[in-house]
């Protein structure tokens, strides 16, 4: 296991760092993001989320009418527990799907999260139905229709299709968790769709320095209350991450670089 997520109400986040204080955890980032981390020793890294996924990869990765993946609250069921709730096994299994789609269509996705649909599909009796049908509403049903083939095929030995081959190739090469190339290219790639334009490096070179209100405020809450501050923030983060991250920079460099020598931009 990598990490434990957690799905919280962003209201209670002061009340549950100090229920993840009082059981020995330490808070690694607090308020920072849409969600809190905790780290106790030996192996244990918990991750308290806010939202299933944020509005704007939600869109930005071609998932439609995504109410579900930003309001969750509302499918979510009651246990025994008061504390607790839970999702039926089929809005568990659509958002396995939407997270999965995020990462495949962003830096890539390892074999791990397709094992996790055979998973959930062999122990489970899904309403499929239903499940089709809220996939269809997001846009992303015929990517779960092939995600779920490819590892089938995987279990049972059959012979893959052709596109199945290259989504096979695409995963096996993305690691466990994807890779930066694989996230610059598919990011310049989608400015050039959508622009209809060549100067899909100057794009996302522009959006790596000035990054939309919409995704700042994922990883700058200030901006929720203070949308105003935007360039201020926009400045602070160019400092701050030539300082600490610099290394990340100058490795997208090169991928755009090598880009724009391949497709001559």
């Amino acid at each position: 296991m990598s990490d434990l997520d957690i799905l919280i109400a962003r209201e209670k986040a002061y009340d549950a760092r100090d229920v993840m204080e009082s059981m020995g955890y330490s808070c690694e980032s607090f308020g920072t993001s849409n969600e809190d981390q905790y780290i106790k020793n030996p192996f244990m890294h918990v991750e308290l989320h806010f939202e299933l996924l944020e509005e704007f990869f939600a869109s930005s990765s071609g998932i439609k009418n995504s109410s579900f993946l930003v309001n969750p609250w509302a499918k979510a069921l009651p246990t025994e527990d008061p504390f607790l709730y839970r999702f039926s096994w089929e809005d568990f299994y659509v958002f396995l799907i939407a997270h999965l789609h995020k990462h495949f269509v962003g830096s890539g996705v390892g074999i791990r999260q397709f094992i996790d649909l055979w998973v959930v599909r062999k122990h489970y009796e899904l309403n499929m139905e239903y499940v089709y049908s809220e996939l269809d509403k997001m846009g992303i049903l015929d990517f779960c229709k092939d995600a779920e083939e490819l590892v089938d095929c995987w279990m049972s030995g059959a012979e893959l299709r052709d596109s199945l081959k290259e989504m096979q190739e695409y995963v096996f090469r993305s690691g466990s968790y994807g890779t930066l190339s694989n996230s610059v290219m598919h990011l310049v790639e989608r400015d050039v769709k959508e622009n209809e334009s060549a100067n899909g490096t100057r794009k996302y070179l522009f959006k790596r320095i000035f990054p939309p209100l919409d995704i700042m405020k994922i990883y700058h809450p200030v901006l929720r209350k203070y949308p105003v501050l935007l360039p201020g923030v926009w400045v602070y983060r160019l400092i701050y991450k030539s300082i600490t991250n610099n290394k990340k920079a100058r490795a997208e460099l090169r991928i755009l670089k090598e880009y724009k020598k391949n497709h001559k931009q």
